[in-house]
């Protein structure tokens, strides 16, 4: 595994540490943490040697392959978990949406960069327009055709 439960082992050199907390330590080693946050330094990441490598954010050219794009199963599965929860805010903290686990919390993240992207609001409204007017077709089609299955079954077979 890469990395290491820090609670049970301390630290592992070559593993990623993970450190959990529990209600009452959270809220006193946030607070250690922002005291040290300016301490940090920033990584110095070298540009990789191919500008078109996909690797390379800020490269304008880069394309998401067909793994990268989410299924209509993926998204219908976070919606459902999204709906389907029971979520609150506190009175002291509106800003925050208790009860998500952090697939839900990643999920809506995503959901809201997607969104967030440049035409990325006029393509899903567009085709949320396509969607209605093509529903609407297939509703009266569905109609029309229980009204001629009615009419060939209820007037057509007693003459014939």
């Amino acid at each position: 595994a890469y990395w290491n439960d820090f609670n049970k082992n301390g630290y592992v050199s070559d593993k990623i540490n993970i450190h959990t907390y529990n209600d009452n330590t959270q809220e006193s080693v946030y607070k250690d943490f922002l005291s040290k946050a300016n301490t940090i330094e920033k990584p110095n990441i070298t540009p990789p040697s191919n500008p078109t490598d996909p690797t390379n954010p800020s490269n304008p050219d880069v394309v998401l392959g067909s793994d990268d794009v989410i299924s209509k199963e993926d998204l219908n599965q976070w919606l459902d978990e999204i709906f389907a929860g029971n979520y609150w805010v506190d009175i002291k903290d509106l800003d925050k949406i208790h009860g998500l686990n952090e697939s839900i919390i990643q999920s809506i993240s995503f959901l809201e960069a997607l969104y967030g992207q440049e035409g990325m609001k006029d393509i899903l409204e567009k085709f949320h327009n396509d969607y209605k007017t093509a529903y609407s077709k297939y509703e009266e089609f569905k109609n029309n055709k229980a009204e001629l299955l009615a009419f060939i079954n209820e007037k057509l077979k007693p003459l014939v």
